[in-house]
């Protein structure tokens, strides 16, 4: 039965049947918009920051713009060409989101941006157009729709159209979830339909409060690990599934209490590791496929939550484990090491080969910071930047740690291992291990980090095996830390007002830098250094380095 309905939605099935259209035309938009309202203030409020003038149709997507005449393009045929992602945010309509700000007006514009979508979209007969009906698209877009209506709802001229194909779109997508991609897509897809629970008012929204009772906890179960992390192990995405529970807490507060319930505390775990796990500056870190654009959703999520969060101190030197993330902390230094596997054995689209990755900060500066991402195109720089190689990690014999292929695709993959960390005197340390060389002849590669009190940490990466192998330790600086003095095996960095020395160890090798990519958002690729030190040796073999502040420096 599930083969059979992954067939119809790829072929195309009938939209909707002639019960669904029916109940789209007459379902009317409840009394009562006040949770729809309350999830919408909180985006209002980071959209007001950040205000845009969209008088004209222009828009910015994955640093690329583009400028349209009325009416749109929605298709982007008479347009530059952009990529699939450009087009699919195009349609998700947040672009729209500035023009909510208070007192900015936007609202009439706002809504000839929709009108003019549901002009150019009308009901799929067999075929839907593949990004304008995608599910996914659909999804994030109804949800904005809903959202904008509860505050200021749309002119009475266009009001019927846009109810009309609001409806329309929420009764196509509860019979076109996305079983056949599952994972953060399908999570979105049932946020939508409980928002659209929420939105209107007829006896048929039981059939919608009857998808989220046999799905949600089902996805609650398979989604969120007991660390409370989302399970694809991506900090966007994590990000994005926080705040996706902190509406479904609002949306179904009224109709389903318990669930409710559930979904708030979820979203609370999720964010307490979110921020235990950020640098001083509030940066979330670019573990997986992220990107610092996630950060608003950040800075709503502490806003909302900030009662129930365990804050991290600055007070004195301490460790604490976020899930499988071990981080230290002392004033505004922190150390930030992802113990855990890629992402999810069912699911590793957005994962990369980081295993055994980490990022630091000191004196509040980043220093050692994770590539992020700049495309979602099957190119190479989407390659390189899921390959060890842009990465934190140690690498042996110029091979990454997965086989990564395709845009979304992970084959081999190596797992952690051993996880363990205490606290002894005045240092801390983390120990962990993995095997994803174990088809190299090297079958455990483990690394150890200890933090003192005095600024000093070091690392350790212990490789058991056999054979002659070349080991590679990669450190990516943030694009603002400056080589100050390069004298192998040390290297003197400047990271704000503090010089660091970095000191590497493990018998002889060779120290040398190379350009790097920092991707700190789609789109964007800032040139950065590489450390690297290498070594030809015999397995078992040590690599490590320390790092101390220079005196004065």
């Amino acid at each position: 039965m599930r083969a059979k309905k992954l067939i119809y939605q790829r072929l195309g099935s009938p939209s909707l049947n002639t019960f669904q259209r029916e109940w789209a035309r007459t379902a009317q938009v409840a009394p009562n918009l006040t949770p729809l309202q309350l999830i919408a203030a909180r985006r209002i409020a980071s959209s007001a920051n950040n205000a845009i003038s969209l008088t004209e149709p222009r828009f910015t997507f994955l640093s690329q713009t583009r400028t349209f005449c009325w009416p749109i393009d929605w298709s982007c045929q008479s347009i530059e060409p952009v990529s699939h992602l450009w087009r699919f945010q195009l349609h998700y309509q947040d672009a729209l989101w500035p023009l909510t700000a208070p007192n900015s007006g936007g609202f009439d514009l706002l809504w000839k941006y929709v009108a003019d979508w549901v002009a150019a979209h009308p009901v799929p007969q067999r075929s839907p157009q593949m990004d304008a009906w995608h599910p996914f698209c659909l999804s994030r877009r109804v949800s904005n729709w809903m959202q904008w209506w509860s505050i200021s709802p749309p002119p009475e001229s266009i009001r019927e159209q846009i109810r009309t194909s609001l409806a329309t779109q929420v009764a196509y997508l509860s019979c076109h979830l996305e079983w056949d991609l599952r994972g953060n897509h399908l999570l979105f897809n049932l946020w939508a339909i409980a928002l659209g629970g929420a939105f209107f008012a007829t006896p048929s929204n039981d059939e919608f409060l009857s998808i989220i009772d046999n799905h949600l906890p089902g996805q609650i179960a398979e989604q969120i690990v007991p660390g409370g992390e989302h399970f694809e192990r991506a900090t966007a995405y994590h990000l994005e599934a926080a705040e996706l529970f902190l509406d479904l807490r609002d949306a179904l507060k009224l109709v389903r209490p318990r669930l409710s319930a559930q979904c708030g505390s979820i979203a609370a775990q999720m964010t307490d590791l979110a921020v235990g796990i950020s640098h001083p500056d509030g940066d979330p870190p670019l573990f997986g496929d992220s990107t610092l654009h996630a950060r608003p959703i950040l800075d709503r999520l502490k806003q909302s939550l900030v009662s129930s969060l365990d804050t991290p101190s600055k007070s004195q030197a301490r460790a604490r484990m976020y899930g499988d993330y071990w981080v230290w902390r002392h004033g505004d230094d922190c150390l930030i090491f992802d113990t855990g596997p890629v992402g999810a054995d069912e699911l590793p689209a957005h994962a990369h080969c980081d295993l055994l990755g980490f990022e630091a900060s000191i004196g509040g500066q980043k220093l050692f910071i994770d590539s992020g991402i700049s495309s979602y195109e099957d190119d190479p720089a989407r390659q390189y930047c899921r390959s060890t190689a842009a990465h934190n990690c140690l690498e042996v014999d110029g091979i990454s740690q997965c086989d990564v292929w395709g845009k979304f695709r992970m084959g081999y993959r190596g797992h952690t291992q051993i996880i363990d960390e205490g606290h002894q005197d005045s240092y801390w340390w983390c120990h962990a291990s993995h095997d994803a060389y174990r088809r190299l002849g090297v079958p455990v590669v483990a690394r150890h980090f200890e933090c003192r009190e005095d600024g000093i940490w070091s690392c350790m990466d212990v490789l058991w095996g056999s054979g002659e192998h070349v080991l590679v330790s990669r450190l990516h600086l943030h694009p603002n830390v400056a080589v100050v003095t390069l004298e192998s095996p040390w290297v003197e960095l400047l990271v704000g007002g503090q010089k660091v020395r970095i000191t590497f160890g493990g018998a002889e090798g060779i120290l040398t830098t190379r350009p790097g990519q920092y991707c700190p958002e789609f789109g964007q690729v800032i040139p950065n250094t590489v450390l690297e030190w290498t070594r030809h040796t015999k397995v078992p073999a040590v690599v490590q380095w320390t790092l101390e502040r220079v005196p004065g420096g």
